[in-house]
């Protein structure tokens, strides 16, 4: 239920570089230059650039254009599809072996962790839960940026069953969306 360990330093490489970027281009951690320096802030700080990214998703493009860090076209292409990124509030409904269950308005989403499984982010015991996450396409599947807010909600069971059943009618009718293709058509569904 997450990334290969090369695909998490993949993501997180392209994460901080672009990240990197907007904290320049926003000056708002000017004595921070590279992506070392980056990675070992401590997350109050980074949530700050990465707020100002979501503000202002256009960057991404901007990013892609100019290439700062010499990225492979591939590498750009994940990129620049992160500008397909949907932000929001999301229940996290239940967890299974490849993917965690998130349902946003009207969608039913199949989200594996980053370096560590959901369920080491948010024990099981905690859902359902609401969530403000940015989910991202990478290598054909869907990821979170790498933050999650969770509110300090409790579900009574109206809620909880409302929940099970979006869910399971999404895997019924086949609608769980594994990926964030850009060409509907081409979108894969979760298997479960």
């Amino acid at each position: 239920m997450k990334l290969s360990h090369n695909d998490s330093e993949a993501f997180f490489r392209l994460a901080w570089s672009l990240q990197l970027f907007v904290n320049r281009r926003k000056g708002i951690l000017p004595t921070v230059s590279t992506v070392e320096e980056y990675r070992i802030l401590p997350d109050e700080q980074r949530i700050l650039v990465r707020d100002a990214l979501w503000e202002e998703p256009q960057l991404i493009t901007a990013y892609v254009a100019e290439n700062p860090d010499g990225f492979s076209e591939g590498d750009l292409a994940e990129v620049q599809a992160w500008a397909g990124a949907i932000r929001g509030d999301f229940y996290i409904e239940r967890y299974l072996k490849d993917h965690g269950v998130f349902i946003g308005d009207n969608a039913v989403f199949a989200v594996i962790g980053l370096f560590k499984p959901l369920d080491e982010v948010f024990p099981e015991y905690l859902l359902p839960l609401l969530v403000q996450a940015v989910l991202l396409p990478f290598r054909d599947k869907i990821v979170y940026d790498g933050y999650m807010r969770s509110y300090s909600i409790r579900f009574g069971g109206g809620i909880k069953r409302s929940l099970r059943e979006t869910y399971m009618s999404a895997k019924q009718q086949g609608r769980i969306i594994a990926t964030l293709e850009t060409k509907p058509a081409n979108a894969r569904r979760a298997k479960r």
